[in-house]
């Protein structure tokens, strides 16, 4: 599996999901890299692929990547 490593920050192959417990000092480290990826915009703001991908196609990347399928509100 891809995806954000909670521990380190940095994406990675090869990640597993756990349900555990952790120390004060592992959660707050945890909260941290988590308070980060949202502050980034998530996936579409951190994720390494899709930065290459608005780098790639520029303002219009979200119709040209979903097809113009998305949802509009």
């Amino acid at each position: 599996m891809y995806g954000l490593c909670f521990f380190c920050g940095k994406y990675k192959f090869q990640i597993e999901q756990i349900n555990a417990r952790f120390c004060r000092s592992c959660h707050r480290k945890i909260a941290n890299v988590t308070k980060e990826y949202n502050k980034k915009g998530g996936m579409f703001g951190t994720d390494p692929f899709w930065l290459k991908m608005k780098k790639k196609l520029g303002k219009d990347w979200k119709i040209l990547m979903t097809n113009g399928t998305q949802n509009k509100r």
